[in-house]
């Protein structure tokens, strides 16, 4: 199956904030990775002080920082980013 669509959402105690998305890139304690459409579930910490770089559909590289989170990304082309 084939998943055209990748959206990023960012859930913290004060919003949920989501985005189109072309790929994400984070750092996580094993090194940093990047996924997109069509990547594979996946369930990882997101490194302290560490910043996620992603592409919207329509624009260019953005970032934010991250203190402290989980990363999980869907099967369905969702990727989900709990900040604690």
């Amino acid at each position: 199956m084939k998943i055209s669509n990748f959206s990023l959402e960012v859930i913290s105690f004060e919003s949920v904030k989501k985005f189109d998305i072309q790929w994400a890139t984070f750092q996580s304690p094993s090194g940093e990775f990047t996924v997109g459409p069509g990547h594979s579930p996946i369930v990882s910490i997101i490194s302290s002080d560490s910043s996620v770089r992603f592409k919207p559909k329509n624009g260019d590289v953005d970032n934010f920082a991250v203190m402290n989170g989980v990363l999980v990304v869907s099967q369905s082309g969702l990727a989900q980013i709990l900040m604690m």
